[in-house]
């Protein structure tokens, strides 16, 4: 069987629940009030090791990351990861009826 060459269709990574992100965007702004400065993605990059990138991802919500970048992130602010603080993006995709197999979309 021929495997295509483009990206895999596989759906990989969590993405922040909305208790997640207010977790997250509390201790985010607490730490800005303590500093009295704000708390740029810049500033977080250079805390953390993880691009601006990744973390506009994270805080967005509307991009899946490796969990692992996500508990960066929460560690950074001194916070524990919680199952109740993120979703698989294989969840999502479930839930929103777009199961992916084998690079064909399947509504469910």
């Amino acid at each position: 069987m021929e495997q295509s060459k483009g990206k895999s269709s596989r759906q990989r990574g969590v993405i922040l629940t909305s208790i997640g992100y207010q977790k997250l965007h509390r201790a985010k702004v607490n730490w800005e009030i303590k500093q009295n400065t704000r708390c740029t993605l810049d500033i977080l990059s250079q805390h953390t090791g993880l691009t601006a990138n990744t973390l506009s991802k994270i805080f967005s919500r509307s991009v899946a990351v490796d969990k692992r970048s996500l508990w960066v992130c929460f560690s950074a602010f001194n916070l524990d990861l919680d199952g109740q603080d993120y979703l698989s993006s294989f969840t999502l995709a479930y839930k929103d009826g777009q199961f992916s197999h084998r690079g064909i979309n399947m509504n469910c």
